[in-house]
């Protein structure tokens, strides 16, 4: 999906060479936007909310609507390309930065905010 968002043709990159946990910090907070637009109110993490089924037509949706969002794209490039590397890891918190400040309707917690924000600033 990533390579679509991005309009890169597959087999520009080898898959075997993306370290798909450097994406695990933007999957949950996408994961939590989601969750809280389905039931504001729920507090269970693993409490049944709208159909599984519905998560990645809903990702899919919300990633292609990055192109109005050019920053987005453009740290999910450089955090796919780079990885693990010192430009993969600033691009990663820069990514978490972004998407809290894209999904300003969600009620982050502070922690959460404070670390990201922390995060990014170490890396910037």
């Amino acid at each position: 999906m990533a390579a679509a968002m991005l309009g890169v043709r597959r087999n520009e990159w080898d898959d075997r060479s993306v370290d798909h946990r450097t994406l695990q910090v933007a999957h949950d907070l996408l994961a939590a936007v989601w969750r809280f637009r389905a039931d504001p109110q729920q507090m269970d993490a693993f409490a049944a909310v709208a159909s599984i089924d519905d998560w990645l037509p809903w990702l899919g949706r919300e990633v292609a609507g990055w192109r109005q969002h050019p920053i987005l794209v453009h740290q999910m490039r450089l955090v796919v390309e780079h990885g693990n590397a010192l430009t993969g890891q600033a691009a990663e918190a820069a990514l978490a930065w972004h998407l809290l400040d894209s999904y300003d309707d969600v009620p982050w917690r502070t922690d959460w905010r404070d670390a990201i924000w922390a995060g990014y600033q170490r890396t910037t």
